[in-house]
């Protein structure tokens, strides 16, 4: 929840090889994320952002026309911008099989687009992670997922050899959860690693977004009921699309007990 403390102005940093609007435009761009600048909340004008950073006014300019491009302000004359990127978030409970049915309805409300998919020999790191031998291959899958026809998540995988069910046409119009389940393979546990990555070229174009831009990466492995690595998903997520949520309850291990009388 944010802060009701304001921070201070961040300084622009005129030395800088990235431009004084696009530095405006991220310190921008991150209040409207965090919430500090709400849904329908105005954004400083021109004339007050020149104020307040000390840059001209046409570097104020092209920093709100790029808030604008991205759909995260609406500017009108007379009205001043303000925000319409709303915030919302995608939760995922506690348990494996809430988790996975939760996935699975998150798949179905989403659009995915297989890009590539191949039978590849994994580097030797990512083979010994799936405890195979030398010249053995995966299934190595590239997807993008949309939401509303906006790209929102980059999608590489690698998955253990399935058998013939699992190929390109299966995959290209199925959830991957579900084709699982077909090939016989059912998921029992899996572990998740959440962090922050620069974006690669390739998947900043897919995700329109900057290379090297901060997205979410989940990486996720996938475990089958006798421990075997099934599949390894890196997820790269736009944070100004995409927000992940967990609700975590206590453990009944962890509940007071008081102890024995001796």
């Amino acid at each position: 929840m944010p802060s009701n403390k304001k921070s201070p102005t961040p300084v622009l940093a005129a030395g800088s090889p990235v431009p004084l609007y696009h530095q405006l435009y991220l310190q921008l761009k991150q209040q409207i994320l965090a919430g500090e600048l709400a849904h329908g909340a105005r954004v400083p004008g021109e004339v007050e952002l020149q104020q307040r950073h000390g840059v001209s006014r046409i570097t104020c300019r092209r920093a709100l026309a790029e808030l604008a491009a991205e759909g995260l302000i609406e500017r009108g004359r007379g009205r001043g911008s303000h925000v319409i990127y709303r915030l919302t978030s995608r939760p995922l409970q506690g348990s494996l099989s809430a988790t996975l049915d939760n996935l699975v309805a998150f798949g179905r409300a989403t659009q995915v687009e297989l890009l590539a998919f191949g039978r590849e020999l994994p580097e030797p790191a990512l083979a010994q992670r799936f405890g195979l031998g030398e010249g053995k291959a995966l299934a190595h899958a590239l997807r993008v997922r949309r939401d509303e026809g906006v790209p929102f998540a980059w999608l590489e995988s690698w998955t253990r050899p399935l058998g013939p069910r699992y190929n390109r046409a299966a995959l290209a119009k199925g959830l991957r959860l579900e084709l699982f389940r077909e090939c016989g393979v059912t998921i029992a546990r899996f572990d998740q690693t959440i962090t922050a990555v620069a974006a690669p070229p390739q998947a900043a174009d897919a995700l329109l977004v900057r290379a090297g831009e901060p997205l979410l990466q989940i990486e996720r492995a996938s475990y089958d009921e006798q421990g075997r690595l099934i599949d390894l998903l890196r997820a790269l997520y736009r944070p100004d699309r995409f927000h992940l949520t967990m609700s975590l309850g206590p453990d009944p291990a962890d509940s007071f007990q008081e102890p024995p009388t001796v």
